[in-house]
């Protein structure tokens, strides 16, 4: 059995180009430890992701951030870095969601 032990849930605020390889997302919730981050900007993977705190993460793009016609909210993804070795738990993901 499987239970939420917090409220919280991240979600996606805003999105910036910060220059012209990395955007800064922000919003809310974010989870800063025990998970690995991923972003996915215009259907395409950032090769480096940092969280800097719960309410700001930071996705590089080595070829630079992809190009969109509109404005787009990244999808933002949070893998467990462990799995549950005694009852083969696979790694739990959770979302970001946008909240407009």
């Amino acid at each position: 059995m499987f239970s939420q032990v917090t409220e919280a849930f991240p979600a996606v605020q805003g999105v910036s180009k910060t220059d012209s390889t990395t955007i800064t997302v922000t919003g809310t919730d974010f989870f800063i430890s025990d998970y690995d981050a991923g972003v996915t900007y215009g259907g395409i993977e950032a090769d480096s992701v940092t969280v800097n705190d719960a309410q700001t993460i930071v996705a590089t793009f080595d070829k630079g951030v992809p190009v969109v016609r509109v404005s787009e909210i990244p999808i933002i993804k949070f893998e467990s870095q462990s799995s549950d070795m005694f009852t083969d738990v696979p790694n739990v993901v959770h979302f970001a969601i946008s909240n407009d």
